[in-house]
């Protein structure tokens, strides 16, 4: 199915906006990892697929991931553990994909570029305290 590429720029968008008023992800885990798909611009790459929204990500079991269990992760975590993974091992990651799994596809550090640009200075000022608080307790426990 053909879709326009404005229609999957709002959905992204979308995405952006949401999972920074819920502080929220939601994936489709597969028990050995999330859904991912193969991508359409970089043959090499695998494509992790994360929705704003549970009903979102509910909508996409139906193309192929019934086998799969819904799991929410929080924003701080997607940010500072999920997204530099990602873009070590060279995985993009898919936002609000469409049921017929259509959308854009983003390097995991643009991604997590894009998320930290459209946050408040107050939740960045937030997660950089919880950042360096976690720090020092992984610091002090070695």
């Amino acid at each position: 199915m053909l879709h326009e590429r404005a229609t999957l720029q709002k959905n992204h968008e979308r995405f952006v906006r949401r999972v920074i008023e819920h502080e929220v992800i939601w994936g489709l885990d597969q028990g050995n990892g999330f859904a991912w798909c193969e991508s359409h611009v970089d043959a090499r790459a695998s494509v992790i697929l994360f929705w704003s929204d549970e009903a979102y990500a509910k909508r996409a079991m139906k193309s192929g991931f019934d086998d799969c269990a819904l799991r929410s992760i929080t924003l701080f975590d997607f940010l500072f553990r999920w997204l530099p993974g990602m873009d070590a091992d060279g995985a993009l990651a898919g936002c609000n994909w469409t049921a017929d799994l259509a959308g854009i596809e983003l390097r995991a550090g643009d991604l997590q570029a894009e998320l930290a640009t459209a946050m408040p200075d107050e939740m960045i000022q937030k997660y950089q305290d919880q950042l360096r608080q976690q720090i020092a307790e992984q610091n002090n426990d070695a």
